[in-house]
């Protein structure tokens, strides 16, 4: 084999792989969008922000956990803490942890840290490996208790090493 048919052959080889990852990344929701225009008006037009929030929850779409908490984190991020959790509240599967880590968030944005760890303790216990449930519980614990911070962080490092 020549060294031009070597370098085309790694060079296809190469663009396939690329072209393997590329289409294997997760597709962004069709429902994205509208919940990008809600974080947008939230300050600005609370009412619209609302009405859109709505319309993105009708339908197929009314039962969507993924949706429902992506709704309810832009208003817990924009500090609507009450709205986030009327959008919980409309939540599909209350055994699903990233419902009960949201939760946990809310908690925690009301200074109920106890509270918020209960929570954050739920979500592993629906999911062993929510990575994200075992760093809030810690991140949570860090002043008031770092012994069950590092626990908790120990317990994650069993789940996943890395």
């Amino acid at each position: 084999m020549s060294a031009i048919m070597k370098t085309m052959l790694v060079l296809s080889m190469g663009a396939l792989l690329l072209a393997g990852t590329l289409s294997a990344q997760t597709p962004v929701p069709e429902w994205q969008a509208g919940v990008d225009k809600v974080k947008t008006l939230i300050q600005s037009n609370p009412a619209q922000a609302s009405e859109e929030a709505g319309e993105l929850l009708k339908g197929k779409n009314k039962k969507n956990v993924d949706l429902v908490t992506s709704v309810a984190h832009v208003y817990l991020d924009a500090g609507k803490i009450t709205e986030a959790q009327e959008y919980l509240a409309k939540k599909a599967n209350n055994k699903d942890p990233k419902v009960s880590v949201l939760e946990g968030d809310i908690a925690l944005a009301q200074k109920n840290i106890g509270q918020a760890c209960q929570l954050y303790e739920q979500a592993i216990y629906f999911d062993p490996n929510c990575k994200e449930a075992y760093l809030k519980y810690a991140q949570a614990y860090k002043s008031a208790s770092p012994t069950q911070a590092i626990e908790k962080l120990e317990q994650l490092k069993a789940v996943d090493p890395n």
